[in-house]
């Protein structure tokens, strides 16, 4: 059967278009760990009786990554290696032979039964190591699905080589949501019992963050001990360690306590206390049965604590999230259903204290991803902000919040389509929390600060330095898609390093100067092309500090909430969102007008259009095969 020309590009642009989405849903796949369970070219013991194997990067260079402790003049060769005698420099090391004479950062030619090539010893200083051995001693099991779990031996060995646990029946998996993403994987570790690990509380899960796009592998520390030093109620505590999974060495982690509901974590005194974490639209599809809000359909509340909360614990948990939105976003702060103010429904102090590590921080999540709050089970009990989690995307790291001198924690946070309801901006409205949130940054806040840019973060750096070398080498040559848009480039730690401290310092003298007025001040978002840039202006001044649109090759801006040219001599009166001219203004005020029209069911729509489309697709193809079967008939 002869196709027409139109069948021909229909079938051409359906089948592009069909491509097109089975690509997308690949590269949107976490990506799986670079190993692939490869047969080690060697593997070494160093004191303590561990096993480390010898890593090939990309470029065919090959890493033996010691530990703090190991004594380098006696590091042998396993007497469980495989590839038999190891030759280096020409001298041959038969398995359980001690390599004498070992030299850090020296490259040595080497050989053994089945591989060959250049190899560097290299060593951290100052951390602890912890191995994981599981019972398969497959890392490309682990690393393919966030949702297996082995069953593994742990060992952890201090800084200076003393054993400080060391169990035969743990348990390993994957966790996250776009940390997963990266090719360094974040985990839980379980153990059957309570146990304290590196002087943290005793307990039986501990989460192994990766800090996979924080090249300085500082932020989430300096968060999580600026909580426990501020005056939060609780804050996780953590400790950094070294990974070697099977053997492998898998890079510096931030060992890290659980969020959970307990005596020594999360609690309400004398009461049933239910943990829960906002999370947006985005992560919906990772949640088992996410509670959606009237009051914010572009975000929803999960229960984290039960793990199987009853049918009227969600309920309940719905009715107090909506019941607090209501009352914070309402002009009187009054919830006009249940008849109660916004302080008889949240606890203004936690509230405060987590808005001001928000701000102080500058976290680009606040208030909208992994923003965990607690309440009791009781219906009149309140909502408590906190704990503290998952700040590896703040301090400037994220390419939308590299202006330090502006709010980002209480901005109107926006994409195209969906708009998060600013509570922090609301509450900064309203005297009696503003007040609080000015007392609590000079009293509280402001002196852990001073202890932190005083030298605090630099005797942290200095004490990861050598490990985060080890660390990048390991896992930042990898050309990864999934980390393209975060991770910074890794060249130079230092200079990564001294921005931070640069972005925090200049951040700290902004909030000394704006935050005790924070209420009087609005956000504008200005799209920038390939990134988001934010600006606070005071209410009722005019925007100075706007960007020039010249050198971007822009006409001038548009405001996208009118879709009228930005005047900057008028004064701003409401937070704003500003695009270029020409990035699209037909489309995205089509896409708008849509929004407005359809609401929360636009991603629906959305998603019908992509199915329509397959559908039409599939039509066509069986109508092709049904008329080229009626014509061979006819022949």
């Amino acid at each position: 059967m002869r196709l027409s020309k139109i069948s021909r590009f229909l079938l051409f642009f359906l089948t592009l278009f069909f491509l097109l989405l089975i690509f997308y849903f690949l590269v949107s796949m976490p990506k799986a760990g670079p190993s692939a369970d490869k047969v080690p070219a060697a593997m070494f013991t160093v004191n303590g009786g561990e096993i480390i194997s010898m890593w090939q990067s990309p470029e065919g260079m090959y890493y033996v990554f010691l530990p703090s402790y190991a004594d380098i003049s006696d590091i042998k060769l396993s007497a469980a290696n495989g590839s038999g005698t190891l030759s280096l420099d020409g001298r041959d090391h038969a398995p359980g032979s001690v390599l004498s004479g070992i030299e850090e950062n020296k490259e040595y030619t080497f050989s053994t039964d089945n591989s060959g090539g250049s190899v560097i010893f290299l060593q951290s200083e100052n951390i602890p190591a912890l191995y994981i051995n599981t019972s398969s001693g497959s890392n490309a099991y682990i690393y393919k699905d966030k949702e297996h779990s082995e069953n593994a031996a742990a060992a952890l060995y201090s800084e200076s080589g003393s054993p400080v646990f060391q169990t035969s029946s743990a348990k390993i998996k994957g966790r996250g949501n776009e940390s997963w993403k990266g090719a360094k994987k974040p985990f839980v570790l379980t153990f059957e019992e309570d146990t304290s690990l590196l002087g943290m509380p005793p307990s039986k899960k501990y989460i192994l963050l990766a800090n996979f796009y924080d090249s300085t592998g500082l932020r989430n520390k300096l968060a999580y001990d600026f909580g426990g030093q501020s005056g939060l109620a609780w804050t996780p505590q953590s400790r950094y360690a070294e990974l070697y999974l099977n053997g492998e060495y898998s890079g510096l982690y931030l060992l890290t306590e659980k969020l959970d509901v307990s005596s020594q974590k999360v609690h309400i005194e004398n009461e049933e206390t239910l943990l829960c974490h906002y999370e947006s639209i985005s992560r919906w599809s990772s949640l088992d049965d996410p509670i959606k809000l009237s009051t914010n359909p572009w975000q929803a509340v999960d229960i984290l604590s039960p793990t199987e909360p009853s049918s009227s614990q969600k309920r309940l948990i719905k009715a107090k999230a909506e019941a607090a939105e209501r009352a914070i976003l309402s002009d009187d702060g009054t919830d006009p259903v249940t008849g109660r103010k916004w302080d008889e429904l949240i606890d203004a102090e936690s509230w405060a204290r987590i808005y001001l590590t928000d701000e102080i921080f500058g976290n680009w999540d606040a208030g909208v991803g992994s923003s965990y709050f607690y309440t009791s089970a009781d219906r009149d009990g309140k909502i408590f902000r906190g704990p503290l989690w998952d700040y590896d995307n703040s301090l400037g790291l994220n390419r939308n919040i590299i202006n330090p001198e502006s709010f980002i924690a209480k901005r109107e946070w926006t994409s195209l389509e969906v708009t998060y309801k600013k509570l922090y901006s609301e509450l900064l409205k309203k005297p009696e929390f503003a007040a609080l949130v000015t007392e609590l940054y000079f009293s509280e806040a402001r002196p852990v600060i001073d202890k932190m840019l005083g030298g605090y973060i630099y005797e942290i750096h200095k004490e990861t330095e050598r490990s985060l070398l080890m660390d990048h080498l390991r896992w930042y040559r990898f050309d990864d898609p999934a980390s393209s848009d975060f991770a910074e480039p890794k060249e130079n730690i230092s200079s990564k390093y001294e921005a931070l401290l640069e972005y925090f310092r200049r951040r700290t003298e902004y909030l000394d100067r704006v935050i005790s007025d924070a209420g009087s001040y609005h956000v504008i978002n200005i799209d920038m092309g390939s990134n988001w840039e934010m600006y606070s202006v005071r209410h009722g001044e005019t925007f100075t500090e706007m960007p020039d649109p010249q050198p971007l090759g822009i006409s001038g801006w548009v405001d996208a909430g009118t879709w009228e040219p930005f005047d900057k001599n008028m004064p701003v009166t409401e937070d704003m969102r500003l695009i270029a001219a020409e990035h699209a203004l037909a489309g995205r005020k089509v896409k708008d007008t849509l929004t407005a029209a359809f609401g929360k069911n636009i991603s629906v729509i959305y998603y019908g259009a992509c199915a329509f489309i397959i559908a039409v697709f599939a039509v066509f193809i069986t109508l092709l095969t049904v008329g080229e079967i009626k014509t061979k008939r006819k022949k």
